[in-house]
């Protein structure tokens, strides 16, 4: 496991913070300057940072910029469709990937694969 698997991020929403551990995020995804952070628990945060601001506060090892939009935990991605452009994550929820990104994914997804059994 990374070091990052037990760090957390804290986000605030609706007057309370969260803390929420890296290894339970799913995905994030970009509404202008809001993003809604999707955990494995089913939550949905909504938080007033936009996705590069997360992505920074985020381990990169773990974490994968598939699209504009998104932002995706690799370790919680099940497959990959990179004809129809999306990754299916282990909830069954759909992610979109972009299309010039497809082998910066592949080769993210590989990298974690091969040094993390």
């Amino acid at each position: 496991r990374s070091k990052s698997y037990y760090k957390k991020i804290e986000l605030f929403t609706k007057g309370q913070l969260h803390y929420i551990a890296h290894k339970d995020i799913l995905y994030i995804q970009a509404a202008g300057s809001y993003s809604t952070v999707y955990t494995s628990k089913g939550e949905r945060l909504v938080v007033s940072k936009n996705l590069k601001a997360l992505e920074q506060l985020l381990d990169d090892t773990d974490f994968c910029r598939v699209h504009n939009s998104y932002l995706v935990n690799a370790r919680k991605v099940q497959t990959c469709n990179f004809q129809q452009h999306f990754c299916v994550m282990i909830d069954g929820s759909e992610v979109k990937t972009a299309v010039r990104r497809r082998d910066q994914i592949k080769r993210h997804l590989q990298q974690l694969w091969s040094t993390n059994h």
